[in-house]
């Protein structure tokens, strides 16, 4: 039996449960960021059973990743206003996806900005019903919403909707639909003094292509 003391005004606390508390969270974020890290709920599950002795349903493995979704949704959902992006690269993947009890395919449509300063980052990603027109003017018109601005250059996969879509809301930009692998590469970060010029030599380079 465990001696607790009694104060009166409460102000006693045991370190011993702190600990472990801390280790049991530890435990459960290293769990979140192997999904996170493409693991499966039946991996983590069988890891889990090796390493403690017992098992994790997968229930309860997706449940504990629901945490994240508020941090998640928190990024996908911030400012672009902060820096100007001249080179964009669009793309997307098809997935299927657990929705109302039943299995859909839908589209992941994702967006790739290299800013001014150089820098590549994740734009936003946004599950749309097809490669159509209509979701790829929603995604466009969501990211400017959210601050994107300055596009000179969009690279993409041929898609007839994505054309379309980027002639009503980039008006002026450049596209070019048939080298996405050469410009991520291109977009590699590269040394502050080298920047500004690797930028402008990239963007000469598009230029000719389209």
């Amino acid at each position: 039996m465990l001696r607790v003391p009694r104060v009166r005004n409460g102000e006693f606390s045991t370190e011993l449960f702190v600990r472990y508390q801390r280790s049991e969270q530890a435990f459960l974020l290293a769990l979140m960021e192997m999904v996170v890290n493409g693991v499966s709920t039946r991996d983590v599950t069988k890891l889990t059973e090796q390493l403690c002795g017992t098992s994790l349903s997968k229930s309860t493995v997706s449940d504990l990743c629901k945490r994240l979704d508020p941090i998640v949704q928190a990024w996908n959902h911030r400012s672009l206003a902060e820096h100007r992006y001249p080179f964009l690269l669009v793309d997307a993947l098809v997935l299927w996806i657990r929705e109302d009890g039943r299995i859909r395919s839908r589209a992941a449509l994702i967006a790739v900005g290299v800013n001014d300063e150089g820098y590549r980052e994740i734009l936003g990603l946004m599950l749309g019903n097809s490669e159509s027109e209509s979701s790829w003017r929603e995604f466009f018109a969501w990211l400017k919403q959210r601050g994107l601005s300055g596009v000179d250059i969009v690279v993409f996969d041929s898609h007839s909707g994505l054309v379309k879509a980027l002639q009503t809301e980039f008006q002026g930009c450049t596209w070019n639909g048939s080298r996405p692998t050469s410009c991520a590469i291109s977009w590699t970060p590269h040394p502050r003094r080298c920047r500004r010029r690797s930028t402008n030599r990239s963007a000469r380079s598009w230029m000719r292509l389209t």
